[in-house]
């Protein structure tokens, strides 16, 4: 055990000095854990404090996105969704809290997928307007090339399902 590594103690009185007050003792020794697996004797007492910081941010943000969930009221996932289409609401990069809703479309050569955020503002949930997402890498056959325009073709009918069109 290398003893400039923080206890999970310190780790939970330093997150909470830091204003990371939604951590619990139980994730402090999760981060202390995975502190003593990374196993650098080359590291100092800061770096280690620093590295253990940024876990608890990591689940200080987290909890937040559980808890801002868990008090709005659910509206149900978008038209032409599954429940299980979603992923867990997350806190993002502009620090609000999001969930992604994602199906994928047809079997082609292109990756191709309708996107659906909601986000949490206001004590609310705010759904986005439908995106659609095409991954296309190389080159592709003719008989590829059809099979990539049908599965466009799905795609749009998706999309236009989600947002209540008729197609």
């Amino acid at each position: 055990m290398n003893e400039s590594i923080p206890s999970a103690g310190e780790i939970a009185e330093t997150a909470f000095a830091e204003g990371y007050n939604t951590l619990t003792i139980n994730q402090a020794v999760l981060i202390r854990h995975q502190l003593d697996d990374m196993r650098d004797p080359g590291y100092t007492r800061d770096t280690w404090v620093e590295l253990a910081m940024l876990g608890a941010k990591s689940m200080h943000d987290s909890n937040l996105a559980m808890i801002a969930a868990a008090i709005v009221d659910e509206i149900g996932p978008p038209r032409g969704f599954a429940a299980d289409d979603a992923d867990d609401w997350s806190p993002d990069r502009d620090d609000r809290v999001t969930r992604w809703w994602s199906k994928s479309i047809g079997d082609s050569a292109a990756s191709i997928s309708v996107r659906v955020i909601d986000e949490i503002a206001e004590g609310r949930i705010v759904r986005r307007e439908p995106h659609l997402c095409i991954n296309v890498e190389g080159a592709f056959s003719a008989s590829e090339t059809h099979e990539i325009i049908d599965a466009l073709q799905v795609a749009l009918r998706a999309l236009a399902e989600t947002e209540g069109v008729d197609a």
